[in-house]
Parts: structure tokens; C-alpha cells; sequence
């Protein structure tokens, strides 16, 4: 596979935010930054998940869910429950 034929896949994935995440934390009143640093990640990462840039690793699912006090469908954390919360908005 060409670097090319890498590019072209990348954009072709759709990127859906997870406002589901993104809510659960501001309705908290914590920052990207609070929330990093309650899992052991970076803030940076958990602005990539929100914006759907990325996904987080099963590792943190745990650790969000614990953290949140929630399950992984209602944080968005899987892809259909986050490609349905983005269609339903």
C-alpha cells in the first residue's frame, strides 16, 4: 500500500464527534484537562475523542465509565451508539 492509497482511506473515514462524552463532561464542569488527568491520559486525547478524531483505547472505556458513572453506550464509546447520537442532533 502507497502512501497515497493510506491518505485516501484516511479520508474517507467520517468523522463523527461524541457529544456524548463532550456532555458528560461539561454537564460536570470538568475540562478536557481534569478528565485526562482522572484516567492517565492527555488532554489533548480526550479532545481528539470528543471531536471524533479518534476513539479511546478499550483500556480507558473502564476508566471513563468508572469515572462518569456510566456505561460505554451512553458515552458514545461505541460506534453505533455514537454514529446514532450524532444523527439524532
Amino acid at each position: 500500500m502507497t502512501a497515497f492509497d493510506k491518505d485516501k482511506i484516511t479520508l474517507s473515514r467520517k468523522v463523527i464527534p461524541n457529544n456524548c462524552l463532550r456532555q458528560a463532561r461539561e454537564t460536570r464542569g470538568w475540562t478536557q484537562r481534569e478528565v485526562a488527568d482522572a484516567i492517565g491520559t492527555t488532554a489533548l486525547a480526550v479532545g481528539r475523542w470528543e471531536r471524533g478524531e479518534r476513539r479511546p483505547q478499550r483500556f480507558y472505556w473502564g476508566k471513563l465509565c468508572e469515572l462518569f458513572g456510566t456505561n460505554a453506550v451512553e458515552l458514545g464509546l461505541l460506534p453505533n451508539s455514537a454514529t446514532k447520537e450524532a444523527v439524532s442532533k
